[in-house]
């Protein structure tokens, strides 16, 4: 079979149990983006989802020329599937979004347009379609990436994007960083475009209030102290741990600051465990691929 030109643009999605909504997804973006470009492609990671969403994926695949999918031998997170999921695009202009229809494909053309005078641009919600706290979680998670981080357009991140691929190669490779750790190590010139934010769809959304308060501790440990070696972080904590024992044995600190050093210690040896972690390899294997007779021609 004859390969098909290199895609001028390249939609990246890792996907998790969407099997309910992978179809129209993957419809209305090709409805949006066949007029437009003379070739696109639609790159589907799917994070070993256990409810059998694969199969769909893989029909999607199988009949639609534009989709090429990957399933995962083990669920390796969001983060790092839809980094992998990025990494597998061919064109010099790559879309993230997330499978669920809440970021509305019709949408995509306007990020993309912010994109000829950027190399990195976000979607940013008008109004988050989201049930209770969830919205305000968000935004917490977000200031704190920016405030206390110090991660750049930290309130603006989001899983909407647009970026150029030479962002992905100048982007921070190995380990278990966050994608926008990942992308703001590579200093891109930023931009934002407010879009509409739908409901869900269907299913319920893995990020709860503690699971975003893990991710917006992973903006934080990751930009700021990911490049300093875990020793480095144990020994310091050591250091203020051993010092806050000796000085309430020997009576020399009051109980409230030698309670706020155990703190302190007990603090660094979490941002050490983190980093730890941040720092490791997630092991991601493809078990099954499906359209892989679209693949480009270097």
């Amino acid at each position: 079979m004859p390969e098909r030109a290199r895609p001028a643009v390249s939609v990246a999605i890792a996907t998790y149990c969407g099997g309910a909504t992978v179809d129209e997804l993957v419809g209305r973006l090709l409805e949006v983006l066949r007029p437009r470009l003379a070739a696109v492609e639609v790159v589907l990671v799917d994070d070993a989802s256990p409810d059998g969403s694969w199969h769909e994926v893989r029909r999607v695949a199988e009949r639609t020329p534009e989709v090429r999918a990957l399933r995962l031998a083990s669920n390796v997170g969001e983060q790092a599937a839809s980094w992998f999921a990025i990494a597998q695009a061919h064109a010099d202009r790559i879309v993230t979004l997330d499978d669920d229809l809440q970021h509305p494909p019709d949408e995509v053309p306007r990020v993309l347009e912010a994109l000829e005078g950027a190399e990195l641009v976000y979607g940013v919600p008008e109004a988050m379609a989201q049930p209770g706290m969830r919205p305000l979680a968000a935004q917490v998670a977000k200031a704190l990436a920016e405030d206390l981080a110090g991660l750049p357009a930290g309130r603006s991140i989001s899983s909407f994007r647009a970026l150029r691929g030479d962002v992905v190669r100048r982007a921070t490779t190995g380990g278990s960083l966050p994608v926008d750790v990942r992308l703001a190590r590579a200093r891109p010139d930023t931009a934002t475009v407010i879009v509409r934010h739908e409901p869900r769809r269907a299913g319920r959304s893995g990020y709860t209030a503690a699971a975003l308060a893990g991710h917006a501790a992973d903006l934080v440990v990751g930009h700021r102290l990911a490049s300093a070696p875990p020793w480095a972080l144990d020994a310091t904590a050591a250091a203020v741990l051993a010092g806050a024992l000796a000085s309430a044995r020997s009576g020399g600190r009051s109980p409230a600051l030698a309670a706020a050093a155990l703190g302190l210690g007990g603090g660094l040896l979490a941002a050490s465990q983190r980093v730890r972690r941040l720092l490791t390899e997630p092991p991601v294997a493809v078990a099954e691929r499906a359209g892989e007779d679209g693949l480009v021609a270097p």
